[in-house]
């Protein structure tokens, strides 16, 4: 029997992870708030975790939504699959929804199709109001989100029926400057690998640079931008709010389409906040 399946309670779940992880501190929160139309509740009889084979090997792996401490720092959330990887197991983080749309808790549940185990990410998400309809008295609209996702290469992926099957030529991603840190730099990537990378400001690395993507990371790219399918997506996207970062997005597709996408907040939708997490660690090399 795997590690991961002979843990049998929320305190065993925790133990684990505090002594893999060199956590100080660690509390489970419950993966199944209840989400209603303008709120979300705490259940009445909380799960903590969820077990099922997300990476599609034939193998139990572990979700959890847990708040953590590291050493001196202040607590944090973190939002993790534990994925099988041959007799190991790899940490998967998970983009915390509330990232893009909602400051409340989000609900997980399992959606099955063809055999295969994937997770279903409820959360209440609010609508911009026009202008014209801001008065006194008038509050935000939620509505309800719902986002599916499984593992793929260690990483999140974004499931979708019907992946867009148009080859892309090139993706240009490109972020801003706000009244803090925020990281500066532009990557153009092309559809063999090779990157030219220009750090700007807030960068580990300022200047010009050359990079070569490994074949495991353009696949899992090319697969992103497939079930994400950009061309279905607004060409804007804003939040109700300053000092934030834009990150402005073009894919050049094979057939000769364009597709360019401004976000200021880095907030748009859910597949563009995993995109976003991956090229933003591309800084990092």
């Amino acid at each position: 029997m795997a590690q991961i399946d002979t843990l049998q309670s929320k305190a065993d779940v925790e133990a684990y992870l505090k002594r893999r992880y060199h956590y100080k501190e660690i509390a489970l929160n419950p993966v199944n708030i209840i989400i209603r139309d303008t709120n979300a509740v705490q259940p009445i009889r909380p799960s903590y975790w969820l077990k099922k084979d997300f990476n599609h090997d034939g193998k139990n792996d572990l979700l959890v939504s847990a708040t953590v401490a590291k050493g001196k720092r202040d607590n944090q959330r973190e939002l993790f699959i534990i994925a099988s990887e041959g007799n190991h197991y790899t940490k998967v983080d998970i983009v915390i929804p509330v990232s893009y749309g909602h400051n409340g808790d989000a609900s997980y549940d399992i959606y099955l199709a063809l055999g295969k185990s994937y997770l279903v990410i409820n959360t209440l998400v609010q609508k911009m109001l026009r202008p014209q309809d801001v008065r006194p008295g008038h509050y935000a609209v939620y509505s309800t989100g719902h986002d599916t996702i499984f593992v793929q290469n260690n990483k999140q992926m974004i499931y979708a029926k019907h992946p867009a099957q148009l080859a892309i030529e090139s993706v240009k991603f490109s972020t801003t400057e706000c009244f803090g840190t925020c990281p500066v730099f532009q990557l153009f990537i092309n559809k063999d690998g090779s990157v030219s990378y220009k750090g700007i400001q807030n960068v580990s690395k300022i200047g010009d640079y050359k990079l070569i993507m490994s074949k495991s990371e353009l696949s899992y790219l090319t697969s992103l931008l497939a079930a994400i399918n950009p061309l279905k997506l607004n060409n804007h996207y804003s939040i109700d709010a300053s000092d934030f970062p834009s990150i402005n997005l073009t894919v050049n597709y094979a057939n000769g389409q364009v597709k360019s996408i401004e976000d200021y907040g880095e907030r748009g939708t859910y597949g563009l906040a995993v995109l976003y997490e991956f090229l933003l660690d591309l800084k990092n090399f």
